[in-house]
């Protein structure tokens, strides 16, 4: 019995459309590379590498050009937390991301809200569904 790869191939190009867990890739991306629509967004203003009261911070535009990704922690500028990952999306200027901790699998949610001209970051985070119960986050850029 020959089976048809049609079924198949519309699963692959479905999944790998949509968002599962957070990506690997940890690069930063340069504004003027951005992706047209992330600049007609103003994710500009939140990409790039910031001192917050939790340690380093790194936000970049996914690949798909539609949300944010970004790392805190690294081997040589670890964070209060270790090192971890985070994904989200912006609307006006909040960034509403979920997050993953590398060395302790923890998860949780937060935001961050944009103010000084793009300079500053303030926020908080939380554990699991809340985005409030880990405290504030809020930095300002490198």
């Amino acid at each position: 019995m020959r089976r048809s790869l049609a079924p198949l191939l519309a699963f692959a190009a479905v999944t790998s459309a949509c968002t599962v867990g957070l990506p690997d890739t940890t690069d930063s991306v340069d504004a003027g590379t951005m992706h047209p629509l992330a600049q007609a967004l103003g994710r500009d203003e939140l990409v790039g590498q910031y001192d917050t009261n939790w340690g380093p911070l790194t936000l970049s535009v996914a690949d798909n050009g539609t949300g944010l990704v970004g790392y805190y922690g690294t081997p040589s500028e670890p964070s209060r937390f270790g090192e971890g990952r985070l994904a989200g999306t912006v609307s006006g200027a909040r960034f509403t991301y979920i997050w993953v901790g590398d060395d302790s699998g923890k998860r949780g949610r937060g935001y961050f809200e944009r103010g000084e001209a793009g300079r500053a970051i303030t926020g908080t985070w939380g554990y699991g569904d809340s985005d409030t119960d880990g405290g504030s986050w809020a930095g300002t850029r490198r």
